[in-house]
């Protein structure tokens, strides 16, 4: 039997940057240790000077996500095989600082697959060689990602979530490798449930003849469940990205020895900035997956556990994981009826309604109780 550990995304640097220090419970380690393959997706840029992409920023994104060069220690420290690029924020530091993350990735021994310098190079599988038996793993990233550089046959990018791009890049690495993954860029952020287009991208994958597929993007777990015989992973949530420091109006700022992180302001969400302040994940996408994939004769079974990363960065397995198992079992489930679209439309309804409904309200009591 052929064991794979899959984690969440990956963005090594933020509030542990320049820390020589334990990040990872021992239990956690262990549990990564006993695997023949580990692969996460790196959620970011790697680099010393943060020349941030002219594209993006031409394209008024001031989204930027970056860790400095040491910071790649704690993915070879967590003993990660493998790492997808096909993401939207691998190119934050541009061409020059893609071209030195996977110069950087080489040095250390991790391969990494989603991303190239043309559609040919992205679509190259990360493959190992275990017990006699091939695995692959593609990366894919989804177009409708705002600010997502997808690569064609001249330009740089990430490998497209297309139908022919899918059917095309499985249908070749089915023909070579016995086992055939697809760690893919998706959905909508902050939800705890897959867009019915995922779901349907996830209909395609299956069709193609993928072993299984893991997902990411929404920085939250999602079910675990099944397109047919076919093992589906929808988000495997944050797994190493610790709390960070942003800068005007939003991107990644490492403070100098003289700046002192604690007298910062705390933010969360998309807040834009005047000045260096820190940056806290709600608790709730703090919690990562620890996808078990386990590969026997030609068949993938896929089991999980949860982990939660602290506000001082150290990841370990979540205490009480019922509640989240509860909602994860409940969503499983709805994925799998047919009602599954008419809910997802339903609840993006009653949500887009609140967010109107909620300020007037606002506005309505403070008029009224307050005479304000």
């Amino acid at each position: 039997m052929i064991r794979i550990r899959a984690v969440g995304d990956l963005m090594p640097g933020g509030i542990l940057n320049k820390k020589n220090c334990q990040f990872v419970s021992n239990e956690v380690a262990d549990y990564l240790k006993d695997a023949d393959i580990r692969i996460g997706t790196l959620e970011c840029g790697i680099g010393n000077e943060p020349a941030f992409c002219p594209i993006k920023k031409a394209g008024g994104s001031s989204a930027f996500v970056y860790a400095e060069d040491n910071d790649l220690k704690r993915i070879v420290e967590l003993g990660i095989n493998a790492v997808s690029l096909a993401n939207n924020h691998f190119f934050d530091l541009g061409l020059n600082g893609a071209l030195h993350a996977i110069d950087l990735l080489e040095k250390h021994g991790i391969s990494y697959f989603g991303a190239g310098m043309n559609i040919e190079e992205a679509r190259k599988p990360a493959v190992f060689n275990i017990s006699g038996k091939t695995v692959a793993f593609l990366g894919f990233c989804d177009t409708t990602i705002p600010f997502c550089q997808i690569a064609n046959e001249t330009s740089p990018g990430v490998s497209p979530l297309e139908e022919k791009n899918i059917i095309k890049s499985v249908k070749e690495a089915k023909s070579k490798y016995d086992f055939v993954f697809a760690v893919v860029h998706w959905g909508k952020e902050h939800t705890w449930w897959p867009k019915s287009s995922v779901v349907n991208f996830a209909k395609i994958f299956q069709k193609s003849g993928i072993s299984g597929i893991i997902g990411g993007h929404p920085h939250r777990v999602q079910a675990v469940c099944s397109v047919k015989k076919t093992p589906v992973a929808y988000s495997l949530g944050n797994f190493l990205f610790p709390d960070r420091v942003i800068n005007t109006p939003y991107v990644t700022y490492y403070p100098s020895e003289e700046e002192s992180i604690n007298k910062m302001k705390k933010v969360q969400g998309f807040t834009r900035v005047q000045e260096p302040s820190l940056k806290l994940w709600p608790d709730i996408a703090n919690i990562g997956m620890i996808l078990e994939i386990n590969l026997k004769d030609s068949s993938a079974v896929m089991n999980y556990k949860l982990t939660q990363i602290s506000h001082d960065g150290f990841i370990g397995f979540m205490n009480n994981p019922l509640k989240i198992k509860i909602v994860l079992n409940t969503s499983k489930y709805l994925i799998m009826s047919s009602l599954y679209p008419f809910f997802v439309s339903t609840c993006d309804f009653i949500i887009r309604t609140l967010k109107r409904i909620i300020p007037k309200f606002k506005r309505i009591f403070l008029k009224i109780i307050l005479n304000k």
